[in-house]
């Protein structure tokens, strides 16, 4: 177990990308696809533009998209039910980690980190007060949950999880979150639940979603990325999932920080979502990964 108390200088990104520049060398730090976005989705924007959607959508989400983000999950493998009253569209998953952990930590809490883990993790608990408290993975990328359970403490306020996993793709199963919810149902335990690369799952895996577990949904806070299921990323729009009382305690925050995301990519994704293909993305990323292998 290891913590953290603070952060003098970390500008991981920048650093990266000067020194990419520098040496005409490929920049890895961000997620930047070697293609183009869908055309469709062009148009959709362009669309957007001459239907005066300039200006600030509610607090919650521009009501097109959130309806279509219900049909969205209704019709995956592993059907996510949701209601418009539990979804907040948000301007990235970084956002949303950030604002989901003011809602629930204070001063001196403890929050607990699955390592290797992506990079704002740590900072975003110890802005907000907290402690972050690392749990390392094994080189299977398995939990020992006897150890895990040594972890919490009574000032174990969350635990953050990234499934599929950025960086080592270790994907979250039914099993798992079971194993997680008895951990800390009968503790004051939240859930963050970073699901962004939910529709990269290959080799005939599903997404499973800590959403989909009754009882767990209550305790979460369920963030996803339409920047990394369009590779829209510049547009600023991602949406995150939980309960009504999450939701409302969320939004309260929200509405300091960034009251809404970027209205005409709101419309654009809401129209585009309904047309959306996960399965093109999956192969034309599973050709990648067979040519990167070999």
């Amino acid at each position: 177990m290891k913590e953290i108390y603070g952060f003098t200088h970390y500008s991981f990104f920048t650093e990266m990308s000067e020194l990419a520049a520098r040496h005409g060398s490929f920049d890895l730090s961000l997620g930047l696809p070697d293609f183009d976005i869908d055309e469709r989705l062009k148009v959709f924007l362009k669309e957007a533009a001459e239907h005066n959607t300039h200006h600030y959508e509610p607090l919650a989400g521009n009501p097109l998209l959130m309806e279509s983000i219900i049909r969205f999950n209704a019709k995956r493998a592993h059907q996510i039910t949701v209601t418009t009253k539990e979804i907040t569209i948000v301007p990235c998953a970084t956002f949303a980690l950030y604002t989901s952990l003011k809602s629930i930590i204070n001063q001196g809490d403890e929050v607990i980190i699955i390592q290797p883990s992506y990079y704002t993790y740590g900072p975003a608990v110890v802005m907000n007060g907290g402690i972050p408290v690392y749990y390392d993975l094994d080189g299977d990328f398995t939990i020992d949950w006897n150890l895990f359970k040594d972890c919490i403490t009574e000032k174990t306020r969350a635990v953050i999880v990234n499934s599929p996993q950025n960086p080592t793709g270790k994907i979250w199963k039914k099993e798992d979150w079971n194993q997680l919810y008895e951990l800390i149902k009968d503790r004051d335990i939240y859930l963050i639940s970073e699901e962004i690369y939910d529709t990269y799952c290959y080799h005939e895996t599903e997404h499973y979603s800590s959403f989909i577990h009754p009882e767990l949904r209550k305790k979460t806070f369920c963030i996803f990325s339409f920047g990394k299921m369009f590779h829209t990323s510049g547009w600023k729009v991602s949406y995150m999932l939980a309960s009504e009382v999450l939701t409302t305690r969320f939004q309260c925050h929200q509405q300091y920080i960034s009251y809404s995301a970027n209205a005409p990519a709101q419309y654009a994704i809401a129209k585009y979502l309904d047309v959306f293909d996960p399965d093109l993305n999956k192969k034309s990323c599973r050709k990648k990964e067979i040519f990167l292998m070999k």
